[in-house]
C-alpha cells in the first residue's frame, strides 16, 4: 500500500496555463461558429439575390394603359381617356374617361352647399384612374326597422318603405370603400333576360 503524501500543490503558473488553454479553446469555437454563421448568412445572400433576379425577370411586365388618341374637350378643359379591353369576342374596346372632375371639390365653407363651377385648367388632363371612392357605414340600414315602429301614420311608413329602398340599392353600389369599377355581386346583378 502507498501511502498518500497529501495534498497535490497546482502552483499559479500551471493554473494560469489551464486557463489560458481553455480560453483559447473558446475562443477557437467561437470563431469557428461565427465562420460558419458568416458563410451562411453569404448563402443566403446569395439565394436571395438569385430568387429575386428570377422573380424580378419572371414578373409580367405591365405596359401601363393604353392611352386614347382622341382628346375630349369640356368646359373645363380638354380631357384624355384611356381604351379598355373588354375580353370577349362580341365586344370592341371602349374609349374610358374616369374620374373627370364635374364641380370644384366641397371642401372648407363649399360643403353642404350647390356644386361650384369648376375652374379651367392648361394643357390635358388624363383621365386614367377612379378618384378615391368616399368610405360609407353601412350602420343606417339597421335603422329601417326602428323607424317603421317610430309612428302608426302612413306617411312615417311610406317615408321609412323609400329610405329601405333606397338603401338597398346603395348598398350594391358603393358599400365599402374600395377602386373596383364593378361593385355588384354577381348575385345582384340582373338576370340575362331583363336586360
Amino acid at each position: 500500500m502507498r501511502a498518500h503524501n497529501g495534498p497535490t500543490i497546482i502552483n499559479d503558473h500551471q493554473t494560469d496555463h489551464w486557463r489560458n488553454q481553455h480560453q483559447q479553446l473558446q475562443q477557437r469555437q467561437l470563431r469557428h461558429q461565427a465562420i460558419r454563421l458568416g458563410g451562411l448568412l453569404q448563402g443566403c445572400h446569395f439565394w436571395l439575390v438569385i430568387v429575386t433576379v428570377i422573380g424580378l425577370a419572371a414578373a409580367p411586365v405591365g405596359a401601363g394603359p393604353r392611352y386614347s388618341s382622341r382628346i375630349v374637350e369640356t368646359k373645363s378643359g380638354a380631357i384624355r381617356g384611356v381604351i379598355l379591353e373588354l375580353h370577349s369576342k362580341y365586344l370592341e374596346p371602349v374609349e374610358v374617361f374616369k374620374a373627370v372632375p364635374y364641380a370644384a371639390p366641397p371642401v372648407g365653407n363649399l360643403r353642404f352647399v350647390a356644386p361650384k363651377k369648376l375652374p379651367p385648367w392648361k394643357g390635358t388632363k388624363l383621365a386614367d384612374t377612379f378618384g378615391p371612392v368616399c368610405p360609407q357605414s353601412n350602420s343606417f340600414i339597421n335603422r329601417v326597422q326602428s323607424c317603421e315602429q317610430l309612428g302608426t301614420g302612413n306617411c312615417v311608413r311610406d317615408n321609412c318603405r323609400s329610405i329601405e329602398f333606397l338603401c338597398l340599392v346603395l348598398v350594391g353600389m358603393v358599400d365599402k370603400p374600395t377602386h373596383r369599377e364593378d361593385r355588384l355581386v354577381p348575385a345582384q346583378k340582373p338576370p340575362q333576360s331583363a336586360i
